[in-house]
Parts: C-alpha cells; structure tokens; sequence
C-alpha cells in the first residue's frame, strides 16, 4: 500500500511541476530549431501576443513564448486575490509592450521589486 501511494505522490508531483511553467508556440507552420526563433521566459502573465490570446494554464506561475525573430506586442495581465473573512478581491490590470527579438536569443520579462517596474531582458549569455 505504501509503495502504491508513494508512486501516486510522485506522478501528482510532477505533474504538478510540470504545469508550473507553460509553453506557447506563437507563430505558425511547422516547428523551427532554436537558432531561427526567440524564446521570452515570463514571470508575468503574457495574456495577448501579437493579437492571439494566450491561455493562461492551471498552476502556472510563468509561460515560455517560442516566437519568430522581430517585432512583438505583447499585453501582459498582472493581479492577485485577496480574501477576507467574508469576500474575496481580485484585482487584475493590463500592461502592453513592445519588444524587438532576434534568433537564437532567450529573453526574460519580470517584475524588479527594487525599481518597481517591469523589465525585459536578453539573457542569452547568462543562460
């Protein structure tokens, strides 16, 4: 019985783990190597990618967007909960941003707490 529930912890864990981070494909045709698309890591949710809507995902707490090398406009949505004892909040607002991308190269969007502003940045050689 032990063994069983073990092996049933395990599956749910990384099942878990793996829907923690979402991949999107965002361009059509077939799949292309990593050296002819740009790769963007999100902290944030990117809700609307050159006018497609992106699913959000269950669990996710960040998105992967393969795209093709240019120009992008990205509309991410940020927001959080808040319950009391007799409501819950939500709260969400929307951001745009455009971002230029070339091939080969992974991108990372985040949140800098320090300078309270959104950063997007080419973090290819501190990969």
């Amino acid at each position: 019985m032990r063994s069983k529930l073990s092996t049933a912890f395990l599956v749910f864990a990384i099942a878990l783990s793996a829907a923690c981070n979402i991949v999107r494909t965002v361009y059509s045709g077939p799949r292309l190597p990593a050296d002819k698309i740009a790769v963007i890591r999100c902290l944030v949710y990117p809700a609307i990618v050159d006018g497609k809507k992106i699913s959000k995902g269950a669990f996710a707490e960040s998105w992967t967007l393969k795209v093709l090398p240019g120009t992008h406009a990205i509309v991410f949505e940020q927001g959080y909960q808040e319950t009391t004892a007799t409501h819950t909040f939500t709260r969400t607002w929307n951001f745009s941003k455009t971002v230029e991308v070339k091939a080969g190269h992974f991108y990372r969007m985040r949140y800098d707490d320090d300078k309270k502003e959104y950063i997007f940045e080419d973090v290819t050689d501190k990969k």
